[in-house]
């Protein structure tokens, strides 16, 4: 019995022990690795337990004995000033102290024994060690809890308050001994022990008052964060939520399906199902081909779990769903990433958003309503996107001949025909990554980004020979041309408005040289 009671008593020393020294590695800077640790605790765990085998009746040098013990222990394992050193190393002795009061005080009052009475049941008093020392571990445990790394530069800022709480430190260990004095030499007195079992639990509480003085300001400061980061999550998901076509919940560990709500119907059966499978059948053969691989990408759980062990909380990506009439449907999806405390993984709230009417109204505030070319001020702005980034490609400033003749004599319907066609000539004419744009009336603006002098010429031709065309109605025909500037990037032109000028100027020459030509901007 005895030695099951021993083997208890070292897993609860090395557990309290471990733990309260790898919380004291957020404090103070440790000399060698974890292994160390281990087995320093190892050893003192064998000292102590044999101290209370040889020396369990002179209390107070039993005491001041373990105090030395993890005094040198905080001493030897970590660097740091001999103040903080000793604030540190006094934790865990003023516990073993003002516990073992409070335990033998309480155990004493309820069978009416005196400290010396049990002291001198060995097996009594070693089952009662182990409860200390689980009751060490908890406070351990919840110490760790409060002390985190970002403590570590308070107790540098703050020298005086870590010397006035080691101060107190050394009062109340100085007079839990005396307490254990006292108890060690006086009969059983119900009154006295009721008296010594609050004074030990009043030192205790003052300990962790000391704790929250040194602390207090800054922990105080984490936890209205952390509440005002919680709320603002919450609300920020329940604004989504309400928005939502769809909203999915995952177990990113066993990759199942906790929750799913379509169109604000429960999916019961789905419930439990395998994810991606899940998924897959809801947009199956659906997906737009260039958003498919995006898709697939950021809503696998492997992914989500990437990002949870990187610390990334939320993303979100947009999608095409086809619909049943064969047109595309934009959606956003949401995706809220929640670890659970000591798992790799947690649980990711998935939440879809039709935003088909916010592109609708982004592309009619982009995009010229006739042409379904970008606007002069989109043109514009992504032109100067790219020569703040590159020094690279030309400018195509494209007049269309003989336009108003078209709207003059064939109508405007006929005109507003002509435009369309224009605009879908230009696209098949120049890459797509060319910013194609429609400046107003019948001039276009095309930027190649990457382009060399040849290229140029065959592009200006490609578009002159594609844009000739006859149009006619009824027996009036009207033929139309294109004249063209073109102007290259280059050291001296090298701003959107310095090339605007010099293709406008080049259009200008191919204009009165006789229209349906193109002329490339030289230097002078």
């Amino acid at each position: 019995m005895s030695y099951l009671i021993s083997i208890t008593f070292i897993i609860m020393f090395l557990g309290a022990n471990i733990t309260k020294l790898n919380c004291f590695k957020n404090l103070l800077e440790p000399r060698w690795g974890t292994s160390s640790l281990i087995a320093v605790s190892a050893i003192n765990a064998l000292t102590v337990l044999q101290l209370g085998k040889t020396l369990p009746i002179s209390a107070s040098f039993t005491y001041a004995l373990i105090t030395l013990i993890f005094i040198v222990e905080i001493y030897i394992l970590f660097k740091g000033d001999l103040v903080t050193k000793l604030a540190v190393g006094l934790i865990t002795p003023l516990h073993i102290m003002a516990i073992k009061v409070m335990i033998m005080s309480w155990y004493g009052i309820i069978i009416g024994s005196s400290y010396s009475d049990i002291l001198d049941t060995v097996t009594l008093h070693s089952a009662l060690r182990v409860m200390l020392y689980f009751l060490l571990l908890l406070c351990m445990v919840a110490i760790t809890k409060v002390v985190e790394p970002k403590y570590s530069q308070v107790i540098q800022d703050h020298p005086k308050r870590v010397k006035i709480f080691a101060i107190l430190e050394t009062l109340l260990v100085a007079q839990i001994i005396i307490l254990s004095v006292v108890m060690s030499f006086l009969d059983y007195n119900f009154g006295l022990n009721v008296g010594i079992f609050i004074t030990s639990f009043i030192s205790l509480a003052m300990f962790y008052m000391g704790i929250f003085m040194t602390l207090g300001f800054e922990i105080l400061e984490s936890y209205q964060w952390k509440s005002s980061a919680k709320a603002s999550d919450s609300l920020y998901k329940n604004m989504l939520v309400q928005k939502s076509v769809h909203t999915l919940e995952i177990d990113c560990s066993t990759q199942t399906i906790l929750s799913l709500v379509i169109e604000g119907k429960p999916q019961e059966s789905l419930v439990g199902e395998y994810y991606d499978t899940a998924v897959y059948g809801i947009t199956k053969n659906k997906l737009h081909p260039d958003e498919a691989e995006t898709h697939n990408l950021h809503l696998s759980v492997d992914y989500m779990r990437r990002c949870a062990s990187e610390g990334k909380k939320y993303y979100d990506f947009d999608y095409r769903l086809q619909e049943d009439d064969g047109s595309y449907i934009w959606y956003k999806a949401y995706v809220m990433i929640e670890q659970e405390e000591g798992s790799d993984y947690g649980h990711a709230l998935v939440i879809i958003h039709n935003i088909q009417h916010e592109k609708e109204l982004l592309v009619s505030a982009t995009t010229d309503s006739l042409s379904g070319l970008y606007n002069k001020q989109t043109t514009e702005d992504l032109i100067n996107e790219h020569l703040a980034q590159q020094q690279t490609g030309a400018l195509f400033m494209i007049d269309v001949d003989n336009f108003k003749a078209v709207n003059d004599n064939l109508g405007h319907d006929m005109g507003d025909h002509v435009i369309q066609e224009v605009a879908s000539k230009l696209h098949h004419v120049f890459d797509t990554d060319s910013i194609v744009g429609r400046v107003g009336g019948d001039e276009f603006m095309v930027f190649m980004k990457h382009i060399d002098d040849t290229t140029i010429n065959e592009k200006a031709v490609q578009a002159g020979q594609l844009l000739y065309t006859t149009y006619s109605k009824e027996d009036i025909k009207i033929t139309i041309s294109a004249s063209i500037g073109v102007c290259k990037v280059s050291a001296d032109v090298n701003t959107f408005q310095t090339l605007y000028k010099a293709a406008d100027n080049a259009l200008y020459h191919s204009k009165r040289s006789g229209k349906n030509r193109f002329t490339v901007h030289t230097k002078h």
